[in-house]
């Protein structure tokens, strides 16, 4: 309804406009046959057109970007370019989201760029961790699956990546003793930021889940003794 009013009264300005003369004599008698009025009339449609043909290019534009998600986030980079959920969405176009615009060293620098905007931004490691294993930089993916865990917008695919890892290359007869070595350190990492968390909510733990070493699950909701334990 707001919209029908808008255009019943942006048409009546419109035609006002149109047939409007410059002097107040002109405006109780206008005379459509008047060759000034008619050269008046035409550089005013000409204007018009212009602006509905700038318009709808603009919807035009608009509407293509939200087509595929390369142009959607492209279009929301360009829009906020200091905007750290920007640079991570659009990393993920080049760290295999599209197979054919795969470039990894493009994507690590969106991630470090939405790094330095927000230092505090923790799902940027979920990212470089899928980043650093392509790269077949292990350690580094370690430590940014490690860190995974700790984020809570980024917990859960971290926590099915993290078991699926270390349950491949622990069973590994040859490596496998040096990954459990890793996997512990990583571990007692986790539990170290969990009871920090701990002693800071004054004992209320936030019911994050972790992994243990047998496959299963803890919660830091219980003691972290009790974590260490499971662990």
């Amino acid at each position: 309804a707001s919209t029908t009013a808008f255009a019943m009264f942006a048409g009546r300005v419109l035609v006002g406009w149109l047939f409007s003369s410059s002097s107040s004599q002109q405006k109780k008698n206008v005379n459509v046959n008047n060759p000034r009025f008619k050269i008046i009339l035409g550089v005013k449609l000409c204007l018009v057109g212009l602006l509905f043909f700038w318009m709808g290019h603009k919807v035009h534009v608009r509407s293509s970007e939200w087509m595929t998600s390369y142009t959607l986030l492209e279009s929301s980079l360009k829009t906020c370019p200091r905007s750290a959920k920007s640079n991570l969405e659009f990393s993920k176009i080049f760290s295999g989201l599209y197979p054919d615009k795969l470039d990894l060293k493009r994507a690590r620098q969106l991630l470090t760029t939405a790094r330095e905007i927000d230092p505090d931004y923790c799902d940027v490691d979920y990212q470089l961790a899928h980043i650093s294993i392509q790269e077949g930089k292990t350690l580094e993916f370690e430590g940014h699956l490690t860190k995974s865990l700790l984020c809570p917008f980024s917990m859960a695919g971290g926590l099915s990546l993290w078991q699926r890892y270390w349950e491949q290359v622990t069973s590994d007869p040859v490596a496998g003793p040096q990954a459990k070595q890793r996997m512990m350190k990583h571990q007692q990492v986790i539990n170290e930021a969990v009871a920090k968390a701990q002693d800071e909510d004054d004992g209320k733990g936030k019911g994050k889940i972790i992994p243990n070493r047998g496959g299963g699950y803890s919660s830091s909701s219980s003691s972290s003794s009790s974590s260490n334990a499971e662990l």
